[in-house]
């Protein structure tokens, strides 16, 4: 007996070691075949036969865990189990007290009837034979000893248990009870840590979302949730940031990837915003028309978002769309490629998470410890979007606050226009306001529609560089110009590659509708990296177009006044010459005329810096020529002693004789003649060398 009493004190003291070597609160399971095994050596109990059976603290849930021979394992018996008539579990919970026992019988058919039941509720189903090795066993003796959590359970066909082994198992009853307070002093630890640690996760959330300066910053909130849900075990390939917007008709998507999901593969440069070394994200806008399908995936999000309710949606992966997928934004080598496909292909579960702002997806088996972390995530994610919201505000009130600034700026310039000629200040000014709020242009233009005539009859355009002023002539039947008259009937916007007009140009171009025309800018004639305008950038343009309409509105009342007159200044000089020809005296005298024409020439805006008049007597062969330049050329030594200096008020007259010549080409001119001439070297050293003989001076 002696013998006896040491080794069941050895085994005890085993036990209590055990306890005292549990790290974490899953050593429970440990412990359990610890005590199986001491229980087993000692006879006490078969192999398949033991089981501690514990009420859950936190959800009252009754906690079976078996000891075998293999390991132990545990199962959580539901509360609906629990009350069911055919279970023997409220019965134990009724009974439960500690320092007490339950001993009773328990015949072939209850246990029979209560496995069925427990193998119907599972989906399982029991093995063929099963039934005929329950009866040729028998009935079985159980016998339930409490503490103050449960009890320690065992069981046998061999008959009742007797008064010593109810005694041996009370002991390891006890010291297993202090073992299951030390498992739930680890429990509740572990749970503070968790806690502190899903805390410091939701901290560091906050603390990078009030980190916003800007809407930019977004993909670091977004980067942040992502990575806390990854680091405290929420692990998935793609994280879905889904804000859906009021009243659930457009979502703005924000999928959180690894940068390198898995060996051999990581992310094409450019191809997704970059958030760390770690992650990076990839955003986009799912529209109405995406939504209106029930059957979209986005449509569980809206869902999971009006209804506050987590969503789980089951689905399958294939090899074939996986790898598609995987193509369209990683690099890496098809041997990867094949890899990823092989191991992630297969069913998979999405789980929405809804928030006040829309829901977080993720791929992972459904847990409600996971849950619960995304949801205290997503608390500080709420406060993110709102300060978004915030700033996104304040950027449009600024956005707003410069575009007025900008369209004054064109406004003051219209104002302060004094020539027609001043439409290409507005023109400059445009363009430069438009790259001051954001919008890269290389040229910014204005073209005029003429509705009669079906095209477009003119245009302005800033120069390819920062200086300088266009303007174009009517376009003429061009399919491009017939186009555009469309564009501007209806009022529409037409954005395209240059390349359309033009194969091979390089870069993109926009014509928004004014009253007048259209106005347009073009970008990427330089830069080969130059993307197409944004509704945003088009939007900027097109705000421009009443300023621009009450410009070309004053020019066209400046060229209408300028025409007026340059009617009277022409007709004020013609009465002047006809004065000066009216009162000549002698025949020198029409030297002052041909002086009052070119003064008077210059007077009504002819830009010519001198004037060759020349008189033919044909019938004699004979010309004389008078050449007129200003008096300070003579002052500046450019030429000799004139002629007749000052023949008006600075004017020189130089004059000179010469017979006709055959090759005079212009004595038959009867309409005006406009002429380019382009002189070489040597041509022009002639015209010099006549120019000094004739009239004695240099040219």
């Amino acid at each position: 007996q002696r013998t006896r009493d040491a080794e069941i004190e050895r085994s005890l003291e085993r036990v209590r070691t055990a306890i005292a070597a549990m790290q974490d609160s899953s050593g429970i399971l440990g412990l359990v075949d610890t005590i199986r095994a001491e229980l087993a050596n000692l006879g006490a109990v078969a192999d398949d036969r033991f089981g501690i059976n514990t009420i859950d603290p936190t959800t009252q849930c009754i906690v079976v865990r078996t000891g075998i021979a293999r390991g132990s394992h545990e199962r959580i018996i539901p509360q609906a189990e629990e009350m069911s008539p055919e279970s023997l579990f409220g019965e134990w919970r009724r009974r439960l007290s500690p320092g007490v026992h339950w001993h009773r019988r328990l015949t072939v058919d209850e246990e029979i009837h209560s496995r069925t039941i427990e193998a119907r509720r599972l989906g399982n189903v029991l093995p063929s034979d099963w039934e005929r090795h329950v009866r040729a066993r028998g009935d079985t003796d159980v016998l339930d000893l409490y503490f103050e959590q449960g009890s320690l359970a065992v069981s046998r066909t061999t008959g009742p248990y007797t008064d010593d082994e109810i005694a041996l198992l009370r002991r390891f009853t006890d010291v297993f009870a202090l073992g299951y307070r030390r498992h739930l002093d680890l429990t509740e630890a572990e749970a503070r840590t968790r806690q502190a640690d899903i805390d410091l996760s939701v901290e560091r959330v906050r603390a990078t979302s009030m980190a916003m300066n800007d809407t930019d910053d977004l993909p670091s909130v977004v980067g942040a949730l992502a990575r806390e849900m990854h680091r405290l075990g929420v692990c998935s390939a793609t994280v879905g940031i889904n804000f859906v917007s009021e009243p659930g008709t457009e979502i703005d998507v924000w999928n959180v990837h690894r940068r390198h999901p898995w060996p051999g593969l990581e992310v094409r440069e450019g191809v997704l915003i970059e958030v760390d070394e770690d992650f990076c994200c990839h955003h986009f806008r799912e529209t109405p028309t995406a939504l209106a399908t029930e059957e979209t995936t986005w449509q569980v999000v809206v869902d999971a978002w009006r209804s506050g309710e987590p969503q789980v949606t089951d689905g399958t992966w294939t090899r074939a769309g996986l790898e598609s997928w995987a193509r369209g934004w990683l690099d890496g080598s098809d041997e990867a490629f094949n890899a990823f496909a092989a191991a992630s292909a297969g069913s998979i579960r999405l789980l929405n998470v809804p928030f006040a702002y829309g829901a977080i997806g993720y791929n992972q088996p459904q847990r409600d410890d996971h849950i619960e972390i995304v949801q205290s995530l997503a608390g500080a994610l709420e406060l993110g979007y709102l300060r978004y919201f915030d700033l996104q505000a304040a950027e449009q009130r600024a956005r707003d606050a410069q575009l007025a600034r900008a369209r004054q700026h064109v406004r003051s310039v219209v104002t302060a226009m004094k020539t027609a000629d001043d439409i290409t200040d507005v023109v400059v000014v445009l363009r430069d306001e438009l790259r001051y709020l954001g919008v890269p242009c290389d040229q910014v233009g204005v073209n005029i529609a003429n509705e009669e005539a079906g095209t477009i009859e003119g245009s302005w355009s800033s120069a390819l560089g920062d200086v300088g002023v266009t303007r174009g002539g009517a376009h003429g039947q061009t399919a491009s110009a017939a186009r555009l008259m469309e564009i501007w009937k209806a009022g529409e916007t037409w954005n395209r590659a240059r390349a359309e007009a033009d194969p091979g140009a390089l870069g993109w171009v926009v014509d928004v509708a004014f009253d007048f025309g259209t106005l347009a800018m073009n970008r990427g004639q330089t830069n080969d990296d130059a993307a197409e305008f944004s509704d945003d950038e088009i939007a900027m343009l097109h705000s421009f177009a009443d300023e621009v309409s009450l410009g070309y509105r004053r020019f066209r009342d400046f060229e209408t006044l300028e025409a007026q007159n340059r009617r009277l200044s022409l007709e004020s000089a013609l009465q002047r010459l006809r004065a000066e020809v009216a009162s000549m005296a002698e025949t020198d005298d029409i030297a002052r005329v041909m002086g009052t024409v070119f003064s008077e020439l210059r007077g009504v805006g002819v830009p010519a810096v001198s004037a060759n008049i020349i008189v033919i007597d044909e019938p004699a062969r004979f010309s004389r020529q008078y050449v007129l330049i200003p008096h300070y050329w003579y002052e500046r030594g450019l030429v000799g002693t004139p002629a007749i200096s000052d023949v008006v008020d600075g004017i020189d007259l130089f004059r000179g004789d010469r017979p006709l010549r055959d090759e005079d080409d212009w004595i038959d001119v009867v309409e005006p003649d406009l002429r380019e001439l382009t002189w070489d070297a040597a041509s022009f050293a002639v015209v010099r060398k006549q120019y000094r003989k004739q009239f004695g001076f240099d040219v």
